[in-house]
């Protein structure tokens, strides 16, 4: 045994210990491996994804499933890969040698303009959860959620394995009531912009709050219940609190030392935004599903009522007339 060790009483660390810790500090950072490296601050926007230990499933779910409604409201993305490369049909070594180096240049110009992709994910420093960042600015996150809404009502399927429940976050803050009341006033205006205070009554605006704290001992409810409270009083003094069913919802997940705010109309009928959940609900004006015995375009006839029943107790109550009047004679022979 060398002078080192002994001197130490103990044995030598392997490099290798060293090397996960500087890799660990390198992805707290804002760099490295794992979930896009980054991890969730303040001042974001996007969709916090719940799933059930496969996050990499999940993201991976969440990335198709915003995409699809993306593409569909926005238009495709731009990007290397965007358009159609060459045929297979194309057996001439020349073009396909000019369609290599067009990608390869697309690539490039790509990494030259440094355009940001659509949606990014972090890392959220808690488990089964995903956050799915929306680094452009114009995509409003608001209308991704309802398309996506509308789309699975529609469909009846939610045609998803490892997302559970899919959360727009309108803005993300820090962990602290004034911050978090400063950002609730700023995304409450938006929503209850049309309610006028001079009109409307407390019956027209009712609110719920819903609350998840994760990893964060010093940020709790009793902090957050007041918080938004004060927000709504600002923004709109005739609301009410109603924790039923109310019209709209405010979602606070703290995370660490950031919360995530939502708002969300109808959260109670939406499932509390369970995908799965969420398919099975029909679209306000929906025509009632039939019964699955019953033609399309046909009405079932009513089924004649029997009158068995009916005659069996009419039989029984004459019985015991019966028997009460022969008991009656009997008894007035003795």
């Amino acid at each position: 045994m060398s002078s080192a060790q002994n001197t130490s009483g103990g044995k030598k660390r392997k490099k290798k210990m060293y090397k996960s810790a500087a890799i660990a500090n390198k992805c707290a950072r804002g760099g490295g491996h794992g979930q896009g490296g980054r991890m969730l601050a303040s001042n974001m926007k996007g969709f916090l994804v719940t799933c059930n230990n496969n996050e990499k499933m999940c993201r991976n779910e969440a990335f198709r499933i915003l995409n699809e409604i993306a593409d569909k409201i926005y238009g495709p993305e731009n990007g290397p890969g965007g358009e159609a490369g060459p045929g297979g049909d194309e057996s001439d070594s020349s073009d396909i040698e000019s369609a290599m180096k067009k990608e390869v240049q697309e690539y490039k110009d790509q990494a030259a303009r440094k355009t940001p992709r659509r949606f990014q994910a972090f890392k959220c420093g808690a488990k089964n959860l995903v956050f799915i960042g929306v680094e452009n600015k114009d995509i409003d996150v608001e209308r991704l959620f309802g398309s996506l809404v509308r789309d699975l009502q529609d469909a009846g399927v939610a045609r998803t394995r490892f997302v559970e429940r899919f959360i727009p976050v309108h803005r993300t803050c820090k962990a602290t009531k004034s911050s978090l009341t400063q950002t609730a006033v700023d995304v409450l205006k938006r929503f209850f912009a049309d309610f006028s205070a001079e009109s409307e009554t407390v019956d027209d605006l009712s609110y719920g709050i819903q609350i998840k704290v994760r990893n964060n001992e010093a940020f709790c409810r009793a902090d957050i219940t007041p918080a938004i409270k004060e927000a709504m009083d600002i923004t709109y003094k005739f609301s009410r609190l109603e924790w039923k069913e109310p019209k709209y919802t405010v979602i606070v997940d703290v995370i660490r030392n950031v919360c995530c705010l939502s708002v969300v109309k109808d959260y109670v009928k939406l499932k509390k935004l369970n995908l799965n959940a969420i398919a099975t609900v029909k679209p306000a004006g929906a025509e009632a599903e039939r019964p699955r015995s019953e033609p399309p375009g046909e009405e079932v006839a009513e089924r004649p009522k029997s009158d068995a029943p009916e005659k069996e107790k009419n039989e029984l109550i004459g019985r015991e007339k019966n028997e009460l009047i022969d008991r009656g004679k009997n008894e007035l022979i003795d």
